[in-house]
């Protein structure tokens, strides 16, 4: 499972980054270090690591559950697959619309 930050952008860089720390060891060596990864990194000011596993949320309305709306989806009379837009309209909201 991931989470959603809400109003949070997505860093363009490391050097951006709210997960990204800085600190040093017990030898006072200094190092970068990605909460997110939770991992040691050398910090780019110009782009994101390879692995960042930050995804970004484009501008959308309400995000609902795809995968238990499909479970009401049922076959008509005519063989033809039917969705009520009751459903639609009452499955659970999983991030509300921005906007």
């Amino acid at each position: 499972m991931g989470i959603y930050i809400k109003g949070m952008e997505m860093p363009k860089s490391c050097w951006h980054c709210e997960f990204c720390r800085d600190g040093f060891d017990e030898y006072a060596e200094h190092y970068d270090y990605c909460v997110a990864l939770d991992m040691n990194i050398l910090i780019s000011q110009t782009e994101r690591h390879e692995n960042c596993p930050l995804v970004e949320v484009p501008p959308h309305g309400r995000l609902i559950d795809a995968d238990e709306l499909k479970q009401k989806m049922h076959y008509d009379a005519f063989d033809w697959l039917v969705l009520n837009e009751s459903d639609v309209d009452d499955a659970p909201t999983i991030i509300k619309s921005e906007g």
